[in-house]
């Protein structure tokens, strides 16, 4: 379970119905896969660094139970959520616990190639990533340690 805060989204953001076969947590990325009958997209732990169909889980529907906060929600299995496309200039706030390796101010973080759904911390962009990410601010969201992500390649 996790937070996550959309900070500069453009009108014309690609925003994708998904659903898929592990829980999903606030501020994962995924790998679109394919689009059912209605219009869902099914979607996948990313494999590579230049997977360019990846998306940012951020799918908080409304709740209606003064003990929960949002980020006591997780996108259940099988159950349809939302995913914003990359673009450069796309700004986020997400839990560092959704970026696998230590982050600073200035760091880079890339797609991760393994199965967490999570943002892999990079001291430096090796010029192969098709979607790129820049930490512009440190802080917290909830009391939790969190990390602002800059799309700077998409």
């Amino acid at each position: 379970m996790a937070n996550i805060i959309l900070r500069n989204v453009s009108a014309d953001a690609r925003i994708y119905n998904v659903k898929c076969a592990a829980v999903l947590e606030q501020g994962n990325v995924a790998k679109l896969g394919a689009r059912d009958a209605d219009g869902v997209y099914t979607v996948s732990a990313t494999a590579a660094v230049d997977d360019l169909e990846s998306v940012l889980i951020a799918s908080v529907p409304l709740n209606y139970e003064a003990e929960k906060v949002e980020g006591d929600f997780s996108l259940a299995i099988g159950g349809i959520g939302r995913a914003y496309g990359f673009y450069n200039g796309l700004e986020f706030e997400i839990e560092d616990a959704q970026i696998d390796g230590a982050t600073t101010k200035d760091q880079f973080c890339t797609l991760n190639t393994d199965t967490t759904f999570k943002f892999l911390a990079a001291a430096t962009l090796a010029g192969t990533e098709s979607v790129a990410f820049r930490v512009i601010e440190k802080g917290t969201l909830n009391g939790v340690a969190s990390s602002t992500l800059l799309c700077i390649k998409a």
